[in-house]
């Protein structure tokens, strides 16, 4: 998406070098989870729905036992993955509208 505010520098479904891949983050969840305690979980940096591996991920996470999952996306792409992310488990949805534009 290349938005001119985000840092990321990555592009659609590329992962950054020095990103750990999506099932070492969901190992990570649910070791949080059921050792440490941790009920909630949101999915962010750059947009999440540029992610291949996001709907299983999703799932994942839910199977886990987290049950309040959410996620911060610009709204873009939403349309075609609500059905399958609320399917998946996910809860919320928090649109960021953020712009160099005043």
């Amino acid at each position: 998406m290349a938005c001119s505010y985000c840092v990321t520098g990555i592009k659609e479904h590329q992962v950054a070098p020095d990103q750990l891949p999506m099932q070492d983050l969901l190992k990570l969840a649910t070791l949080l989870h059921r050792h440490a305690g941790i009920e909630k979980i949101r999915i962010t940096g750059g947009e999440p729905l540029l992610y291949r591996e996001l709907i299983p991920f999703v799932e994942g996470l839910s199977e886990s036992g987290l049950e309040d999952i959410g996620m911060t996306s610009n709204g873009l792409l939403l349309a075609r993955s609500v059905p399958s992310l609320a399917k998946a488990g996910l809860k919320h949805i928090n649109l960021s509208l953020d712009s160099l534009q005043p």
